[in-house]
């Protein structure tokens, strides 16, 4: 079976971004009930059924937006990973640019 290089390309990044889960806090975030750790594993979760679904680009998108709303620090290799999902998910790049304020300092 042939698999659309954008579920290929949103899955290996939603792989990387779960191997870097320990690396999330266990504080309560801000306006939220659970801690940064928590709410990247359910969006991760999330993510994995929507392109279990064929909704990656639906997957890709929210868990980039949840990133951004728990302030999920990352590095240039999934910054890249998350590029070239977005990309082969047909999505303009300069309309998603904020993911790299979320590089570690």
């Amino acid at each position: 079976m042939i698999k659309a290089k954008g579920k290929i390309k949103t899955q290996e990044f939603v792989d990387h971004l779960g191997s870097l889960l320990p690396l999330a806090h266990t504080n309560l975030i801000d306006g939220f009930k659970e801690n940064q750790r928590e709410l990247l594993k359910k969006s991760l979760d999330d993510a994995n059924s929507l392109i279990e679904n064929n909704e990656w680009g639906i997957g890709l998108e929210n868990l980039l937006t949840n990133l951004y709303e728990i302030e999920f620090n990352i590095d240039n290799k999934t910054v890249k990973l998350a590029f070239d999902a977005l990309k082969s998910c047909g999505f303009k790049l300069e309309e998603w640019k904020f993911i790299e304020e979320l590089k570690s300092k």
